[in-house]
C-alpha cells in the first residue's frame, strides 16, 4: 500500500506557489501565480480514507502557506467574492455515497467533484478535462467548504 504524498513548492522570484500530490505519482496538482489558482487536467482517482484524510492535510498547508506568503491572496479576504456556485449533496443512503462538488459559474467548468463512499470508505476525484482557473476568492471560500466535507463524511 503506498501512501499519499505530496510536494508544495514556493518561487518567491516568480510569485508562485504549488501544491501536487500522488500515490506514487502526481495525481492532481494547485498553482498560484499571476493572481489565479490553476488546476491543470486530470484523470479520475481514488484515493482510501487515511490518504482522503491526507489529501485535507496537504491542502490546509498549501491554503496557510498561501496567506502567509502572498499578502495579495490574504487581502483579498476583504474584496468582492466571484460567482462560483457550491453543491454538498447528500446521495441517498441505498448509495452510501456524499458528493461535494464546486462549479465555476462563468464558465460552468467543475473545479472539484469528490465521492465519498461510506461503506468502501474511498473518495474519487472526477476528472478534470481542460485547465481551469479560479480567483483567489474562489479558492478562499472552497477551503473552508472542503474543512467541512471532510467533517461531515468522518475525516477530521
Amino acid at each position: 500500500m503506498t501512501t499519499l504524498t505530496s510536494t508544495v513548492t514556493l518561487n518567491v522570484p516568480t510569485g508562485s506557489q504549488s501544491l501536487a500530490w500522488g500515490n506514487p505519482t502526481t495525481l492532481d496538482s494547485i498553482t498560484y501565480g499571476s493572481g489565479v489558482l490553476t488546476f491543470p487536467p486530470a484523470t479520475q482517482y481514488i484515493l482510501s480514507q487515511s490518504d482522503f484524510a491526507l489529501y485535507f492535510s496537504y491542502n490546509k498547508t498549501f491554503f496557510d502557506a498561501l496567506l502567509l506568503n502572498f499578502p495579495a491572496v490574504y487581502q483579498s479576504y476583504q474584496t468582492e467574492i466571484p460567482s462560483s456556485l457550491f453543491q454538498i449533496h447528500a446521495i441517498p443512503l441505498a448509495n452510501e455515497v456524499i458528493l461535494l462538488q464546486q462549479t465555476n459559474s462563468p464558465s460552468l467548468a467543475t473545479v472539484f467533484n469528490i465521492s465519498f463512499n461510506t461503506a468502501t470508505l474511498q473518495a474519487t476525484f472526477s476528472a478534470r478535462s481542460s485547465t481551469l482557473s479560479i480567483s483567489p476568492q474562489e479558492y478562499l471560500l472552497s477551503f473552508p467548504i472542503l474543512q467541512q466535507y471532510a467533517s461531515q463524511v468522518g475525516i477530521s
